[in-house]
């Protein structure tokens, strides 16, 4: 476990500064630093839907159908996220496609810390200050697809991290997930009403096993 935390934190550093190498743009216009934020958006989200649906087939390996299911709507909800980013790297002159990485595969425990990590490191520090980028260039569009994002990512940390501290007990079959279309929510029971974060159509939901 120790090993698997310090991996994580290992991970976290790494993308807090590739994620700030980009976010800073002294030299580059308010618009031009939403377009980087808006590409580095992109990269992440779409390695994210990589590495989730990589890690899903070394739960299954392992034995942990429950944890692949969940591995499985993540990476749809990482795919509407980067569907989003794309949009709207295009229409700011954009080129729309992702850099993508090689996905490292380690244990099922190990996979879980390293997303509890990412999705924290998402959740408090990338999108709020791609958000206030956003914000301070006048791009509200941009700002609220952060914000909304953001807090899509606050239930993958949940998730993840449930399934973290007790990793045993999450060792069962394969579970249904539903994933909003509209931002990538992601919730094991079906909302009645609304999304509760881009307030979208109940239909608005897929299943994900």
């Amino acid at each position: 476990m120790r090993n698997a935390f310090r991996i994580a934190g290992f991970v976290a550093a790494a993308l807090l500064i590739a994620f700030v190498t980009v976010a800073r743009g002294e030299q580059n216009t308010p618009k031009q630093v939403v377009l980087d934020d808006l590409q580095k958006a992109l990269d992440n989200e779409f390695n994210a839907r990589m590495r989730y649906r990589a890690f899903a087939e070394k739960a299954i390996e392992e034995g942990y159908q429950e944890i692949a299911s969940l591995f499985h709507a993540a990476a749809r909800a990482e795919e509407v996220h980067a569907g989003l980013f794309m949009s709207l790297s295009l229409a700011r002159g954009g080129s729309g496609q992702a850099v993508t990485e090689s996905v490292d595969v380690k244990t099922t425990r190990e996979n879980l810390a390293r997303l509890v990590a990412a999705e924290k490191l998402e959740r408090d520090q990338v999108y709020p200050l791609f958000a206030e980028h956003a914000t301070a260039a006048g791009d509200k569009r941009a700002a609220d697809v952060f914000e909304m994002v953001r807090s899509a990512e606050v239930e993958h940390f949940n998730l993840c991290s449930e399934a973290a501290a007790d990793l045993e007990k999450h060792k069962g079959p394969a579970r249904t997930w539903y994933v909003c279309r509209g931002c990538g929510y992601t919730t094991p029971l079906l909302p009645a009403g609304k999304c509760p974060i881009c307030r979208g159509s109940h239909d608005d939901f897929r299943e994900v096993e």
